[in-house]
């Protein structure tokens, strides 16, 4: 070869690289720091202190919650631990022992006998502003639970919750836009500590504070809804990273696929956790030993409301479900991601209650954390207009705040005003005394922290569900992965209608030795205050009819 003739091919070779290199900068796009498809867990896309949604914990705190309260609420701590060791039964029990009986008297005396206590220290410090929460619902329970049975079996005046605990109560219910009765998030979102402080928060390195029997089988009850929440966290991820894609107008749709297909297998994860809840609590147990301490005023027709006294001077009268698993928002956002549909769900019917307050109710702010003086400051605040005010506990109605004084009304209807068409195919049973309420749903949100109710209405607002059942018209692999996400979540509530099935239907029923009709799965009711086997069977197949 021609000497000169190699070196210009070299040279031609390296102009032409060159070329090519420059015309890339021009025409590529910048490449992004993360992958679509990532696999990294990563839910900033949606964490923010207006949702109470931390990125590395999901809608658990991202720090164990405070342990105690100091100061001069040193004394509802005293009163907490006092009870938490000495009551061994509800005071309705078939036989309450007489040292029970007296000490219940002399607790409840000291109850009724403490100083009003400001809440004023908790409005910027949600720490002690959720443990306050948290050691008031406790003692109401408490309070409440171990009263002897009327004399007057056809009495049901309201109970009286002392003004001591109910003013405090409801005062900071209010700052954390919450029920003020015990909720999910009193008994496991914040009741938690680390084995190993050392280590973070996992499955393994987690344990219940305070419980109502101080057995380890209620502990392994709430640790199964803990251990849910902690394996959510992925789920969260999937969710962010979908819709990190659908609102920057990507359609990749294998990606979503991808992630869909990922999102059934934690779904399926989550089945396991909630079946594995047998292997460390018995039915009978729970049933008849540990349910009765966290009963809701919902209890029946018949069940008796309750009166926090002194609240807003002339007291409040309500009627509110207990904790239930259907207050996790975390079970909520898999229907609003995947645009499950549960007709009636929106709004309570029908609510049964009594409020006084002044024409003027006092400011219901609620705690958005030190970093967001008001709404507007959160980062979705421009698609507020957006969100259905049914939804939003945060745009509402003079009228409804006036009648309630509450931004999210803890008020739990017995039935709902209207009658609910059940499908013919579904083999439910009908009662013709108790229609089915399937308002449960939307009636659960009002007992969540303000700040995932909140998210819950960002997360609809997004419309991911609407959008990728879009898609998959003309895209049979992504209608392929969205089913699939359907079909386990279809799983997860068949496993829920077991649990139900055997810690509620089988243990009610075994009260007679005769079958009482009335105890049918129509009529028993859950710690949420609502008809059960037959209201879950409808979910599910809701959760099928979505399919495509």
């Amino acid at each position: 070869m021609i000497p000169g003739l190699s070196w210009l091919v070299l040279f031609s070779s390296f102009l032409s690289t060159l070329w090519s290199t420059v015309q890339s900068w021009f025409s590529s796009p910048p490449s992004s720091p993360q992958q679509p498809c990532s696999d990294k867990i990563d839910i900033s896309h949606f964490a923010s202190s207006c949702f109470e949604l931390d990125a590395q914990t999901a809608f658990m705190p991202p720090e164990p919650p405070l342990s105690r309260l100091d100061g001069v609420y040193e004394q509802w701590e005293q009163l907490l631990d006092a009870a938490s060791t000495n009551f061994t039964c509800p005071g309705d029990a078939d036989r309450v022992p007489e040292s029970q009986i007296q000490f219940g008297e002399s607790w409840r005396r000291s109850v009724r006998e403490l100083p009003v206590l400001s809440i004023q220290p908790f409005e910027f410090d949600i720490r002690r502003a959720r443990r306050a929460h948290h050691v008031l619902a406790f003692i109401t329970q408490f309070y409440i639970q171990s009263l002897p049975p009327r004399e007057d079996t056809f009495d049901h005046s309201p109970i009286i919750i002392p003004a001591p605990i109910a003013i405090p109560f409801v005062g900071v219910s209010r700052q954390l836009d919450i029920a003020p009765i015990v909720t999910y998030a009193d008994t496991v979102l914040w009741n938690w500590e680390l084995i190993d402080p050392s280590q973070p928060m996992t499955m393994s390195n987690i344990r219940i504070k305070d419980l109502f029997t101080r057995d380890p089988q209620e502990e392994h009850f709430f640790l199964t809804s803990a251990r849910i929440e902690i394996r959510g966290l992925e789920a969260m991820d999937i969710m962010a990273k979908c819709s990190r894609q659908i609102e920057g107008s990507s359609e990749d749709r294998t990606c979503l696929a991808s992630q869909l297909a990922r999102l059934a297998h934690v779904i399926d994860d989550i089945t396991a956790i909630l079946d594995a809840v047998r292997e460390g609590c018995d039915p009978m147990f729970f049933y008849f030993t540990f349910r009765p301490w966290i009963r809701g005023a919902d209890q029946g027709a018949d069940s008796p409301m309750w009166f926090y006294e002194g609240v807003d001077g002339q007291g409040i009268t309500m009627q509110c479900s207990g904790p239930s698993a259907g207050q996790s928002a975390l079970m909520h956002a898999f229907d609003v991601f995947l645009d499950v549909v549960h007709p009636n769900s929106r709004a309570s019917r029908g609510c049964s209650f009594a409020v006084n307050l002044p024409n003027t109710p006092p400011a219901s702010p609620g705690m958005r954390g030190r970093d967001v003086d008001d709404l507007s400051q959160c980062p979705f605040a421009s698609k507020l207009s957006l969100v259905d005010p049914a939804y939003n506990p945060h745009i509402r109605t003079p009228q409804l705040q006036a009648v309630t004084g509450l931004d999210t009304p803890p008020l739990t209807p017995l039935e709902s005003e209207v009658q609910t068409f059940i499908p013919a195919h579904l083999n439910i049973p009908t009662h013709a005394q108790e229609p089915i309420d399937t308002s449960f749903i939307g009636r659960m949100r009002k007992y969540m922290p303000g700040g995932h109710q909140l998210f819950l209405d960002h997360l609809r607002s997004l419309r991911f569900g609407p959008t990728v059942r879009a898609l998959t018209q003309d895209t049979p692999h992504l209608a392929d992965s969205y089913n699939i996400a359907l079909q386990a979540l279809s799983r997860f509530r068949d496993a829920h209608i077991r649990v139900v099935t055997r810690y509620v239907i089988c243990p009610a029923r075994s009260k007679t030795i005769v079958r009482d009709p009335a105890l049918d799965s129509g009529s028993v009711r859950g710690t949420g205050g609502t008809s059960l086997v037959p209201l879950l069977k409808v979910y599910r197949d809701e959760t099928l009819g979505r399919r495509v």
